[in-house]
């Protein structure tokens, strides 16, 4: 009896050894990604490892913005019905065009590039806005089933803006949209 208890003792002692490999310590559970689901249901997206998340509990649209480890960098992500006026890609472009035209006259220290792109599986409207020595910032602006997305990344120059790029595309590209609610 006392050799059969010994022999499963020994086998249950092995097992735990070998699942212990396959078990997450702490900090690679911490270094996982995790899905962000936006709390009104307009989307969900896995952001970069690491990246420190940014809430907007009161806001009436799905937002959300993450920062680098390093906080050289944000990249933010605005969900929301689509309004009329912006409802197709053509109005959105159109309206954009105005934007950018009316930002060009009330902050001439800026530099504002428009143009049609494409973000993995999105047409998009790619706003670039430059304010030398503060800001640098690429917004990718789309309409899909029914919604408005504005995906940005910021950085305070163009090296930081360009080392994030990658991550920050890639990170988007995980982005699933839920249609109009």
């Amino acid at each position: 009896m006392k050799a059969k208890l010994w022999s499963k003792g020994w086998r249950l002692l092995f097992l735990l050894v070998l699942s212990w490999g396959f078990s997450l310590s702490p900090q690679a559970s911490q270094a996982a990604p995790k899905t962000y689901v936006d709390p009104h249901g307009f989307f969900s997206f896995t952001p970069p490892p690491g990246w420190t998340e940014k809430d907007y509990p009161g806001a009436s649209v799905g937002r959300v913005r993450f920062t680098a480890p390093d906080r050289q960098a944000t990249m933010s992500i605005i969900v929301m019905p689509a309004p009329p006026q912006e409802a197709t890609f053509d109005k959105l472009l159109a309206a954009k065009q105005a934007v950018v035209a009316k930002m060009r006259q009330e902050k001439p220290q800026g530099k504002f590039t428009l143009q049609e792109d494409k973000i993995c599986q999105f047409r998009c409207v790619r706003l670039d806005t430059v304010f030398p020595g503060h800001l640098v910032m690429e917004n990718y602006l789309l309409v899909e089933h029914g919604l408005s997305v504005s995906f940005g990344y910021t950085a305070k120059n163009r090296e930081n803006l360009d080392k994030y790029r990658q991550t920050a595309l890639s990170s988007f590209c995980t982005i699933k949209l839920k249609g109009k609610q």
